[in-house]
């Protein structure tokens, strides 16, 4: 799971919102402890979860 995550820091994203986007980079990140397949991100006070490469939630 670390070389999962070390792989998505660094990469430009798109999330959709409420019907808006927002142009994102991923800066740092931690794995949740729930799940796994969970991958919290983290860029300023936006995070959004990520779940097998698919946004499912963001807060922006």
């Amino acid at each position: 799971m670390k070389e999962r995550l070390e792989k998505i820091i660094g990469a430009k994203i798109t999330a959709y919102t409420r019907g808006s986007s927002y142009q994102a980079t991923i800066i740092k990140g931690i794995l949740k402890e729930v799940d796994d397949d969970y991958i919290v991100i983290f860029n300023g006070k936006n995070y959004v979860i990520v779940q097998m490469n698919k946004i499912i939630w963001v807060k922006i």
